[in-house]
C-alpha cells in the first residue's frame, strides 16, 4: 500500500488548526478565511467523495469569514477586554449577517422537499423505512426498524415532506417558528441516531438552526453566562 502525501497530511493538520482557532475565536479574521479556502480545496479536488455536510460547511465557512465573527466572544474578544476592562465589546451585528444563514438553511429545506416531490415520496409510503436498511444503520435504527410499526414511518415521512417544503413558511411566521425550530432540531437527532456518519450534518444543521432561529434571549442569556464565567474582567474583584 502506498503512503500517503505529506501534503496530504499538512492540509489535513492544518484544516482541524484553523477549523478549531475559528470555532475559539482566535485570529478569526485569518484563521476563518484559512479555513474556508482549505474547505473549498477539499471539496472541489475529489467531488464524487464530497459529502453534503462538506460543501454545507464550506459556505458557513465562506460566510464567517465575512462576518465580524469573533467581535463579541471567543479567545480574541478576551484577550481585547483583558487589555482594556472598559471597553464596549459588540452586542449585535446588521441584518445581513443573520438573514444570510437563516436564507441559507430554510433554502436547503424547500430544495430538499422539492427533491422528494420529484421523487417517491408522494407515490410510496415507505421512503423511509427502506433507507435504514443500508450500511449506515446503527443499533439504534434496528432497534427503531423492529419496533416502530409501518405506519409510523408513513407519518414519519408525511411530517418530514410537509416541514421542508413549507419551511420558508413555518420559520418567517412568528407563531409557528418556535415549533418549527424543535421539530427541525428532533429530526436531525433522529437522523443522526439512525445513520451512523452522517451525524455531523445532523450536528451542523442543529447548530445552524439554534443560531438563526433560537430566540434572541435564549442565545443571549447562555452565552452571556458562559462568558461572564470565562473572562477575568467580569469576575468580581476583591475589595
Amino acid at each position: 500500500m502506498a503512503s500517503s502525501s505529506p501534503l496530504a497530511y499538512l492540509v489535513a493538520l492544518a484544516t482541524v488548526a484553523s477549523g478549531l482557532a475559528t470555532s475559539l475565536g482566535y485570529r478569526t479574521r485569518v484563521s476563518s478565511g484559512v479555513f474556508a479556502v482549505l474547505l473549498a480545496y477539499l471539496a472541489l479536488a475529489d467531488r464524487l467523495e464530497t459529502f453534503t455536510v462538506n460543501k454545507l460547511g464550506t459556505v458557513v465557512a465562506i460566510a464567517l469569514f465575512a462576518t465580524p465573527s469573533g467581535a463579541r466572544f471567543g479567545i480574541d474578544a478576551m484577550l481585547r477586554q483583558a487589555k482594556n476592562a472598559e471597553r464596549e465589546l459588540p452586542t449585535h451585528v446588521t441584518w445581513g449577517n443573520v438573514r444570510f444563514f437563516q436564507a441559507l438553511l430554510v433554502t436547503m429545506y424547500f430544495t430538499s422537499g422539492v427533491a422528494k416531490l420529484r421523487g417517491d415520496w408522494l407515490s410510496s409510503s415507505g421512503v423511509i423505512y427502506s433507507h435504514l436498511h443500508d450500511s449506515y444503520q446503527t443499533a439504534f435504527t434496528y432497534f427503531l426498524a423492529t419496533s416502530v410499526p409501518a405506519f409510523g414511518w408513513t407519518v414519519f415521512q408525511s411530517v418530514t415532506l410537509l416541514y421542508e417544503t413549507g419551511a420558508p413558511l413555518w420559520f418567517s411566521m412568528r407563531k409557528t417558528r418556535l415549533a418549527a425550530l424543535f421539530v427541525g432540531l428532533g429530526m436531525h437527532a433522529a437522523i443522526g441516531l439512525m445513520f451512523g456518519p452522517v451525524i455531523w450534518f445532523s450536528f451542523l444543521m442543529s447548530a445552524l438552526l439554534l443560531s438563526c432561529f433560537a430566540p434572541l434571549a435564549w442565545l443571549s442569556n447562555w452565552l452571556g453566562r458562559v462568558w461572564e464565567r470565562s473572562t477575568p474582567s467580569n469576575r468580581p474583584q476583591p475589595a
